[in-house]
């Protein structure tokens, strides 16, 4: 039902489809009763047989993987709803490598599904991954929406919708990832590590509000991210006031310039 969802959301896109589109949007309703239908189901084989080993492994997989396909599903109905605001279908130019995205998309989450329905090991370290290949596919369709709207082929209500589309259709593909990941997690144990991100916080003269969400997040998530700031007029110091005010929440700035 999601794969399908998925396919008729790009199809409603490259057509210009809105009766498509909308069915898309309807049908999402489906999938989030499929969703509830199969955690009420989970919750009440744990608390009913008391699961371990592999089979705790296994429902808690299914819990998981639950949740990655209905956001899918709500990526597709969000796919469809911004179709039905475009003025027009996307520019030839731009329809093929976004239907080549899709495509590729839709392989690695028919094989992700595949994978976890046959405990298939191997499918699911090669299936993971795949979603980096679109990543040049992706940047070149962002070039080419830049080029329509500076040459106004569509316009720029229709450039951002597609842009956001495009950026769905690749969390698809994330979303495949991560039901590879349960795969390999209920049939092998085998978990991933922790993912940390690169993240800076930005103002312009850097000496407050950049500064202090750096030293929040540094507090809140030490293990999670590495954090920085900066500003593109910085200024020659912190405002004095902010030391004294993160002093008082218990956060440190010292040092910091």
């Amino acid at each position: 039902n999601v794969e399908r969802q998925v396919g008729d959301a790009v199809r409603a896109l490259l057509a210009g489809n809105r009766n498509l589109a909308n069915q898309v949007i309807l049908g999402d309703r489906e999938v989030n009763r499929q969703f509830r239908a199969i955690d009420r189901t989970a919750h009440a084989f744990i608390v009913r047989h008391a699961p371990s080993g592999g089979h705790l492994r296994y429902v808690s997989a299914v819990m998981r993987m639950n949740v990655a396909m209905e956001r899918v599903g709500d990526y597709a109905g969000t796919i469809g709803r911004e179709v039905v605001q475009l003025t027009a279908p996307p520019p030839p130019r731009v329809a093929r490598d976004i239907e080549l995205i899709s495509h590729q998309c839709r392989i690695t989450l028919h094989q992700a599904l595949a994978a976890f329905q046959e405990a298939d090991e191997d499918l699911a370290r090669e299936t993971h991954g795949l979603a980096d290949q679109t990543d040049s596919t992706l940047q070149k369709v962002f070039g080419e929406l830049l080029e329509a709207g500076e040459a106004r082929e569509l316009p720029l209500r229709d450039a951002f919708g597609i842009m956001r589309i495009i950026n769905l259709i690749k969390r698809t593909a994330e979303q495949a990832e991560n039901i590879c990941e349960q795969t390999l997690f209920f049939v092998s144990g085998e978990t991933q590590d922790p993912r940390v991100f690169r993240i800076l916080f930005v103002d312009e003269r850097n000496d407050g509000a950049s500064v202090m969400a750096e030293a929040y997040a540094r507090k809140a998530f030490p293990e999670s991210g590495v954090y920085a700031s900066a500003g593109w007029n910085p200024a020659e110091a912190l405002d004095p006031g902010l030391s004294a005010l993160l002093d008082r929440n218990g956060v440190d700035i010292r040092g910091k310039k």
